[in-house]
């Protein structure tokens, strides 16, 4: 019985510690993630969340991660597609400006020349 109760209380205290380190694996991946992240937002970079997928593969934070480094790539492609769409709609609105210049000259042109045509059909044969 004293044998029994001794095997017990080892595999108690043997097992305590095992979880005690679960927790502070746990805590790291935590850790590491926050830091990550804050770095991400300090210096406007995505790299140093890939690298906290590479190093903790298996971390339940990888995942969280992936979808921070999913959500900001898409992030990056619409500000791009963004700024391209700006630059062309200027260069459309230069466009605009400059045909709009275009069809008042030609609109005073088409006046002057029905001016001219009225001043020609009432001169005498």
């Amino acid at each position: 019985m004293r044998y029994l109760l001794i095997v017990a209380a080892l595999f108690m205290f043997g097992c305590v510690p095992n979880l005690q380190l679960q927790k502070v694996v746990v805590l790291k991946d935590q850790q590491a993630f926050v830091k990550a992240f804050d770095r991400v937002a300090v210096e406007q970079r995505i790299e140093p969340l890939e690298q906290f997928i590479i190093t903790y593969p298996e971390s339940e934070w990888s995942v969280r991660a992936a979808d921070v480094v999913a959500l900001w790539t898409r992030c990056r492609e619409l500000q791009q597609e963004n700024h391209a769409l700006e630059t062309k709609n200027r260069k459309l609105t230069d466009s605009l400006a400059t045909s709009a210049s275009e069809i008042s000259e030609l609109e005073e042109k088409i006046e002057q020349f029905k001016s001219n045509l009225i001043q020609l059909e009432q001169r005498p044969q």
